[in-house]
């Protein structure tokens, strides 16, 4: 009998130590996947960026030991998160713009979808709040707030550091339905909690409401003062709700303020056209190739029958890029505006994206360089006429960038 029972408690023990063996064999056997997917998925990035990226020296950056020193690190990552960061990482350091590996989990990845998928502005949706983040170790600095959206009605404000979501670590994507979230947020030394509903529709879509928005007229000490935000310039419904505001909701005002900061860029020759009678003095561009070949091309002549002469006040940041930038260039150039606010981001090259035939990420190059009139933007950006800085903590509760321009807008008004 006791031998009956010891046999028995053998094979039990046997069993198990059978089980945990082949379980053990089958989380190993996922992790060897998971991490030739992972791997996979960066050769695919690495061949790519050495293949388009407008990077000098390219075979000395994409050399056999940088490669073989990323792809080791690669091997001890858990998630396409991870690899996104060691990814961004080596891309980052050297700068070039409208470079970037983004995911599923990055609110550009739908505006990205929606400007070269899609091809409309409204698709395809997600969850968001209207708001655009800088990270932090700390958590998601907000850095822009749309006109109208949740976040703004919520009293959220540029400078404001989003902790948790629902109790939950914040992150741009977390929001997973149209129900009321509760932020947890840190002002300066305040710490607070406010509750907000997410919208649902492309990120894309609501920075071009976000701009009809923003319309207003502004009255200050007798002048009427015209302001619009043009949060992008990637598709022709932005275009037309600045010709409009400029041609005719603002024609009865002394002066006007555009504000070009943040959101996203795009924006070209046709968006000056509302402040000239014609392009004659519009700045030529000039496309630098990976490998060194030159072409330059200048505006389509035309005449403008319907634009403003008004004074201008144009406002910037580093978050005024690409074609905005272009528009920076012009209006200074002429002397045709006030330049109020910081510098714009340098950030001008021609931007590719690459599906890689991949569904929840995206590679973002800078494929060849911009130079205007023979000037190379890049790494640079505009410069304004009157610098007013709004970039670092403790942020007033006041946009100091916003007051000048209308101070100045005001003496320079007709």
């Amino acid at each position: 009998m006791l031998y009956r029972i010891s046999f028995l408690i053998y094979l039990m023990l046997a069993t198990t130590s059978c089980s945990a063996t082949q379980e053990l064999n089958l989380q190993s056997q996922k992790q060897t996947e998971h991490s030739k997917k992972l791997l996979s998925i960066f050769d695919k990035t690495w061949l790519r960026a050495k293949e388009k990226l407008a990077v000098k020296s390219s075979d000395e950056v994409f050399s056999q030991k940088n490669y073989q020193h990323l792809k080791s690190k690669v091997d001890t990552l858990e998630n396409l998160e991870e690899l996104k960061s060691l990814i961004n990482a080596f891309l980052g350091s050297l700068n070039v713009s409208h470079t970037q590996f983004i995911t599923t989990e990055d609110q550009d990845y739908y505006f990205f979808q929606s400007l070269f998928k899609a091809n409309e502005v409204s698709n395809p949706k997600h969850y968001h709040i209207g708001l655009q983040y800088q990270k932090s170790l700390e958590g998601y600095r907000i850095r822009s707030v749309l006109d109208s959206y949740p976040a703004e009605l919520a009293g959220l404000k540029k400078g404001d550091l989003i902790i948790k979501n629902n109790n939950e670590v914040f992150s741009p994507m977390s929001f997973k339905s149209t129900k009321p979230h509760t932020l947890f947020v840190k002002r300066g030394q305040d710490n607070f909690s406010v509750n907000v509903s997410p919208v649902f529709e492309n990120i894309h879509y609501s920075m071009l409401n976000a701009s009809k928005a923003s319309k207003k007229i502004i009255k200050q000490n007798g002048h009427r003062i015209g302001y619009f935000h043009l949060w992008s310039g990637t598709n022709a419904l932005f275009e037309k709700e600045l010709k409009q505001s400029m041609l005719e909701d603002f024609k009865d005002c002394d002066s006007i303020i555009l504000d070009i900061r943040d959101g996203y860029g795009g924006a070209w020759y046709s968006y000056l056209d509302p402040f000239y009678k014609d392009r004659e003095s519009f700045y030529a561009f000039t496309i630098v190739q990976k490998n060194g070949d030159r072409s330059t091309n200048t505006a389509p002549q035309q005449t403008n029958h319907n634009y403003t002469n008004k004074p201008l006040v144009l406002i910037t940041n580093s978050g005024s890029r690409s074609g905005k930038e272009a528009i920076a260039y012009q209006l200074k150039k002429d002397k045709r505006a006030v330049i109020v606010g910081e510098p714009t981001g340098g950030y001008f090259t021609i931007g590719e994206i690459n599906f890689l035939e991949e569904t929840d990420f995206l590679l973002y190059l800078g494929i060849a360089h911009l130079e205007l009139d023979g000037k190379r933007i890049e790494n640079k950006g505009v410069l304004p006429d009157v610098y007013v800085d709004y970039s670092t903590a403790p942020y007033p509760k006041r946009d100091p960038q916003l007051l000048k321009a209308l101070e100045i807008a005001e003496k320079i008004a007709q």
